[in-house]
C-alpha cells in the first residue's frame, strides 16, 4: 500500500460492541519497498464504549527493507467495556510510504460478554497490500 500524505491513516476494524478484555496485541509482516523520509506507525488502537479511545504505537522508519514481526500492545482496564479495537497504520512525514504487510493478527485476551475467556484472534488476514 501507498499513503501519501502527513497524518493519511489506513484502518483494520473489528467490532466489540460492550465486550470486555484485559489485553490487545496487533502484529503483522512489515516490508518498506521504496525509501522515505518519513515514518510509518503501527497501532492497537481500542475504541470504548464510553467514547474514550486508547492507542500505543510502534514506529517503521523509512528505510528500505524487512522490517520483520511488528507488533503495538495495549493492556486493558478488564472493567471497561469497549466498542471496538483496530490496526492503524498512520504517516508522520509528507513524502510517501510504501509499505508492504502480511499476517495481519489481533489477538484479545476476553473476559466477556458471550466471549469465551482467554486469547482469541481476530483480525486475522493473511494479505499483501501495495
Amino acid at each position: 500500500m501507498s499513503i501519501t500524505g502527513y497524518g493519511k491513516n489506513v484502518w483494520w476494524f473489528y467490532n466489540f460492541n460492550g465486550g470486555l478484555a484485559s489485553h490487545f496485541l496487533v502484529c503483522a509482516h512489515a516490508r518498506l519497498d521504496v525509501a522515505s523520509s518519513s515514518t510509518l506507525q503501527f497501532c492497537a488502537m481500542i475504541y470504548f464504549a464510553d467514547e474514550s479511545t486508547d492507542i500505543t504505537c510502534s514506529p517503521l522508519s523509512g528505510m528500505v527493507g524487512d522490517k520483520g514481526m511488528v507488533t503495538a500492545q495495549l493492556p486493558i482496564d478488564p472493567t471497561k467495556r469497549m466498542q471496538s479495537v483496530s490496526l492503524r497504520l498512520y504517516q508522520e512525514g509528507g513524502a510517501s510510504v510504501a509499505v508492504a504487510v502480511e499476517g495481519v493478527e489481533g489477538v484479545d485476551r476476553s473476559v466477556a460478554p458471550c466471549l469465551s475467556p482467554g486469547p482469541r484472534r481476530i483480525l486475522a488476514s493473511p494479505i499483501t497490500c501495495r
